[in-house]
Parts: C-alpha cells; structure tokens; sequence
C-alpha cells in the first residue's frame, strides 16, 4: 500500500488545519524501510508546527514526539504493499506501535502527575480522556499482535484528530495554570 498523489491534482489534501498541495510531494514515495522517509519528516515538521504551545516547554516536546512516533508508525502501516504485511513488517508495525503506547503512557503520567501538583481544575477530564486513548490505542495493540491488519484502517487520522483536539483545546486550559 503505497501513499499515491496525483501530482496534476489542484485540490489541498488536510489533516485539522495543515494544507498540503501535492507537488509538494513531487518524487516522493513511502518507501518500505523502517527509515523515515522525505514526505515524513515533512508532516512531522508541519504537525509539529500546528500544535498549541501549552505553556509547559517539557509537555509541548512531548507532544512534538507523540507526533513522531504517530508518522513514524502511519509510514511503517502505509508501506504495505500488499493486502497483509509480511513477518518483518509486522514486527516493524508492532515495535512503533509499542513505542508510541509506552511513550504516551509517560507523558500522561508526567502531565497528571503535574496537574495534580498544581491542584489544577481540570484533572479529572484529562485522566478521563488520557485513559479512554490509551485503551483505544491498547485494542489497536491486540489486533496488531493477533495480525489483524484491519486495526490499522483509519489509525493515523484518529490518533491525530485525537491529538489536536486534544492538545489545541483540552490542554491549552492549563496553559495559564502552570
């Protein structure tokens, strides 16, 4: 499953607020190695970008990483070339996602922990949607691990859209807390 781009194409493909126009992307292709390709580090860099500074420079890196570890799985997913992934990719498929789960299990720790300190109002929405992700990401999980590549439709938009929801407007109230 290549990432295929109609480079005639006058229409601005959008993830939230980002735009792309497609020659932006001309010569690029996802290619199967586990490297980051061109066209990757080009959305991690434009993500990153679109995330709200919260206020807090240790959290706003962590959400830069969380944006990482999303395209460097969403590349790993989309360089399928055929209807299942082989053994090494679903090895590949099973690391990233297991590095994204353990990352975000850190840094909502590090940010509740800081909002509990800091007695911050809104504790209990974010412990509420912190672990309504994290169970979702944790079914994403078991269907990786039973080769059920089907989990994997949808999977970049979802964890983006919850992201910048998420980031842009839940965690932007504690921006003046801390």
């Amino acid at each position: 499953m290549l990432l295929e781009i109609d480079m005639n194409q006058e229409a601005i493909i959008t993830w939230g607020k980002l735009l792309i126009h497609p020659r932006q992307f001309k010569g690029i292709v996802f290619m199967s190695s586990s490297e980051l390709t061109p066209a990757g580090d080009i959305l991690k860099r434009k993500l990153r970008y679109m995330l709200s500074d919260v206020g807090v420079a240790d959290f706003n890196e962590a959400h830069g990483r969380i944006v990482d570890h999303i395209v460097d799985l969403h590349e790993v997913i989309e360089a399928v070339e055929e209807d299942l992934p082989t053994e090494p990719q679903w090895i590949r498929i099973q690391e990233n996602h297991k590095a994204l789960e353990e990352y975000v299990r850190i840094h909502f720790r590090a940010e509740e922990k800081a909002m509990e300190e800091k007695k911050f109002f809104g504790l209990s929405v974010q412990l509420e949607q912190h672990r309504k992700f994290e169970m979702e990401v944790a079914r994403v999980g078991q269907g990786i691990a039973a080769r059920d590549f089907s989990v994997t439709e949808g999977l970049k938009d979802f964890l983006l859209d919850w992201l910048f929801t998420h980031i842009n407007r839940v965690d932007m109230k504690y921006k003046d807390f801390f």
